[in-house]
């Protein structure tokens, strides 16, 4: 990965963040009103144009998604095994501590009210089944833990510590994009986010546990809402 001063950053994000917002805005205030949905949801396209603009922007400066992480594994085996590790990891432990978390906080439970739409309905189940891998999968572990990690240890020197800022700084952001399922909800992302961190530096800057177990986990929600619907309070 090149080095990259904060100038040459702040050029960068001067283009995603407006971009975002006005994506955000068209559709929370036009296209989810105009489908019945509720307008504090997630925003999938949102995700799409920022892939499509990072990828752009990446070009311009010689580079390619394979140094953000998206490359093939140099051992499958090792791979499978910090994919599977990083499964039971996030059902077993970080699962319990956000549980845990939100209930010392009193935070409530986590607000699915925008999937209402999805129980017994098997379009919109395979319709979010592709946006999970899509969009969630792919989308926001390339945008979150291989662009914008990358980019922050970057212009901080590429130390330790850098990546630790970095890890911490895009789980922080992922969790404040995800309090449209409410606060015990934006915790659950925060701490998902974390140890996706952890485990793509783990595993050698690889994307591919993250983007599997992000998929898998995804899926399964989905499945679970269309299923038995959202869970009551």
């Amino acid at each position: 990965m090149q080095a990259i001063s904060w100038k040459q950053f702040g050029h960068e994000l001067a283009v995603l963040l407006p971009v975002a917002a006005l994506v955000t805005w068209i559709t929370k205030a036009f296209v989810y009103p105009a489908l019945g949905l509720v307008a504090s949801g997630p925003v999938p396209v949102r995700t799409l144009v920022l892939v499509a603009l990072v990828w752009w922007l990446i070009r311009g400066r010689g580079e390619s998604w394979a140094v953000f992480g998206l490359s093939r594994p140099k051992s499958l085996w090792v791979t499978g095994g910090i994919t599977v590790g990083l499964l039971f990891g996030k059902l077993f432990v970080v699962q319990r501590l956000s549980d845990m978390l939100s209930k010392a906080l009193n935070l409530g439970p986590s607000d699915y009210t925008f999937f209402n739409h999805l129980q017994g309905n098997a379009p919109a189940l395979a319709l979010w089944l592709l946006v999970a891998w899509v969009v969630a999968a792919f989308g926001e572990e390339m945008l979150m833990r291989g662009y914008l990690m990358g980019r922050i240890s970057s212009v901080l020197g590429g130390t330790k510590a850098a990546w630790v800022v970095a890890v911490v700084g895009q789980a922080a952001l992922f969790g404040l994009l995800h309090t449209y399922l409410g606060l015990s909800g934006g915790v659950s992302a925060g701490f998902s986010a974390l140890t996706n961190g952890v485990f793509f530096l783990l595993s050698g800057r690889n994307l591919w546990p993250v983007i599997l177990v992000h998929g898998m986990w995804d899926s399964a929600a989905v499945t679970l809402l269309y299923l038995n619907g959202v869970p009551s309070t």
